[in-house]
């Protein structure tokens, strides 16, 4: 039994009869809700022991949910810090890619003009923003792999480092910041040359 904490060792544990002098627990198996088996369940401790109280009444999914959640609260926490920072890194993508795209303009307009194909700019253009993403990425492998013993401390039930959650997030983060790339690519294809050189 993990009465110390989910993420904690079984240390054993040691079970007295009713009639001891310790503290006393009554477990119930019913398929029934809590507070339709209370009153008969207080009737029947009266009946066994009249003195004694019944007070602390929980299901095994309460106490499960007491003892996690201080966990539950810091991964929702950390979680949100995640999903505003995935936010964040779009935007500052998008705005890169925006900026990139707006100052290789006339180098656009001109090799469209030459009979580029739109298929060959695209890859040109999210290429570019992707090379910078892949260094990224192996950045924050790298990094994460370093701290994952701080992280340690607050997983039970899976490693700190996951190959496969790395993957998985490395993988999430290539597609964001592809649709990040992608956006300011395809604006940039769809632009006139004509309009682009006479603008210059």
């Amino acid at each position: 039994m993990k009465y110390v904490g989910l993420d904690q060792p079984d240390q054993g544990t040691v079970y007295a009869p009713m009639s001891g002098a310790w503290s006393r627990f009554l477990f119930v198996r019913t398929e029934a809700g809590v507070q339709s088996v209370l009153p008969s369940l207080r009737n029947l401790v009266r009946e066994l022991e009249p003195g004694a109280p019944l007070s602390s009444v929980a299901t095994i999914d309460d106490l499960v949910a007491q003892s996690v959640q201080g966990t539950q609260s810091l991964s929702l926490l950390v979680g949100a810090f995640a999903g505003v920072a995935l936010l964040l890194s779009v935007f500052g993508i998008y705005g890169v890619m925006a900026y990139y795209v707006q100052q290789h303009l006339k180098d656009i307009g001109i090799r469209i003009a030459l009979g580029g194909s739109s298929a060959d700019l695209l890859k040109l253009i999210v290429g570019e923003g992707m090379k910078v993403v892949g260094v990224g990425i192996v950045v924050g492998l790298a990094a994460a792999f370093g701290l994952a013993r701080i992280s340690a401390s607050l997983l039970f039930g899976i490693a700190a480092a996951d190959p496969l959650v790395f993957a998985g997030v490395s993988g999430v983060l290539a597609a964001v910041a592809l649709a990040g790339c992608l956006v300011p690519a395809m604006r940039a294809v769809a632009v006139h040359p004509a309009a682009v050189l006479r603008s210059e």
